[in-house]
């Protein structure tokens, strides 16, 4: 009976012994041995944990790979920023991992569309003994003593430490070239450029001739960032119909007539003014001929309208060309017509310079090289009158001049 006592307590003894010992650990040797030594015949994959087992973050809750966590732990909160992508609902973030719990995470609220998947690894979910890596799944960790024993070529992970409280093997962050938050595709990840941040998963779609948003096509057509709104994407640039101009963030606008894009792209029209012909111009409240604001009651250019020009001498008076008193709107501008030689007595009638000179209307020789006639009841030339131009009543066109009697230019 003694004996059956003792026999119950010693094997009582030995299992709560065995119960104690880390996960991975070689329970019959009663030290720790990295998986894969020789002495032990392991052929156990050689694979680092992301971050602790337990007891605190292995990477940054919002999915972040710039350093290892700080906060207070509250459980694993670990995002796989390999397959880290944007989402709108828990069931985009599947990551085919079954040993992480795949959540969407709201990080702005304005642009749901910018939240982000995480991957939360679930230690219980994998056997004895292994870890759950969110890249990979359940593996088995590389057992350590320390630091140094977890030294290793891949080039995909950085800050490889030996975890205190399970002895096995983490590490702080994978791999980023181009510090945009996605590891690129050899590492795991979905960034198809890792030396360029302006391509990455969630990046927009551009018009250039490349694959900006990593999603295997080149301008992609169906990116609703693509040359919209209105624009069709040709050989990496953004073109549109009907005489419009593209501009980026505005899609296809008019620059004849869009204040913001005057006469091309950017070229923004000053508060209150407005986009005509491709050209700002100013609020006008009287009348706009071309890019001048006129008075069309008093501008000689355009009196009564645009491009009614008042002759030479004449002024605009409630929208209509007037001469000065005395004188006459003629052909060529304002006369007095008792005394010009080009207008004398009527608009048109010229008189023979400079032995002709208009006196009070009418052509004046000063020396007449023939006897005057009377004509009714006037003496005139008829050698250099235009109204009675080699005999009485015989009258010169508009714009001639009598020379020796006869009417001529």
């Amino acid at each position: 009976m003694i004996r059956a006592t003792l026999l119950a307590l010693f094997v009582a003894l030995i299992v709560a012994c065995s119960s104690d010992l880390p996960a991975g650990s070689d329970a019959g040797a009663g030290t720790d041995t990295p998986a894969g030594d020789a002495s032990t015949g392991d052929a156990l994959p050689q694979l680092d944990v992301v971050g602790p087992a337990t007891g605190q973050d292995a990477m940054p809750p919002d999915g972040q790979v710039d350093g290892p966590s700080t906060t207070p732990d509250a459980g694993p909160q670990i995002t796989n920023a390999a397959n880290r992508r944007s989402c709108v609902q828990d069931s985009e973030c599947d990551d085919r991992i079954a040993c992480t719990e795949d959540t969407c995470v709201r990080v702005d609220m304005e642009l749901p569309r910018r939240d982000r998947c995480q991957h939360r690894p679930i230690a219980n979910l994998c056997p004895m003994g292994q870890s759950c890596d969110p890249r990979m799944g359940c593996r088995a960790g590389r057992v350590c003593a320390t630091d140094a024993d977890c030294t290793d070529r891949d080039e995909c992970t950085l800050g490889e430490r030996c975890d205190n409280a399970t002895r096995f093997c983490i590490y702080d962050r994978v791999y980023d070239g181009d510090d945009d938050g996605y590891a690129s595709v050899s590492c795991g990840g979905r960034d198809c450029n890792d030396g360029d941040r302006n391509q990455s998963p969630v990046a927009d779609e551009l018009c250039n001739g490349r694959d900006d948003n990593c999603n295997g096509v080149i301008d992609d057509s169906t990116a609703p960032t693509l040359c919209s709104p209105g624009g069709s994407c040709v050989m990496g640039s953004c073109r549109c119909s009907g005489g419009l101009t593209y501009c980026d963030g505005a899609g296809c606008v008019n620059a004849q007539t869009d204040a913001l894009h005057c006469g091309g792209c950017g070229s923004r029209c000053q508060e209150g003014a407005s986009c005509m012909a491709g050209r700002c111009v100013t609020p006008c409240a009287m009348l706009r001929c071309g890019d001048a604001c006129v008075d069309p009651q008093t501008n000689p250019t355009n009196c009564g309208g645009c491009g009614r020009a008042c002759a030479s001498g004449q002024t605009c008076v409630a929208g209509t060309c007037r001469c000065p008193s005395g004188q006459s709107a003629c052909s060529s501008g304002c006369a007095d017509l008792m005394t010009d030689g080009r207008n004398c007595g009527e608009c048109g009638v010229r008189c023979f310079t400079p032995d002709v000179r208009c006196e009070a209307g009418t052509c004046r020789a000063t020396r007449c090289p023939t006897a005057e006639v009377m004509c009714g009841t006037v003496s005139v030339c008829t050698f250099y009158d235009p109204r009675n131009c080699g005999s009485c009543g015989t009258r010169c066109s508009v714009g001639q001049v009598c020379i020796r009697g006869v009417c001529g230019v």
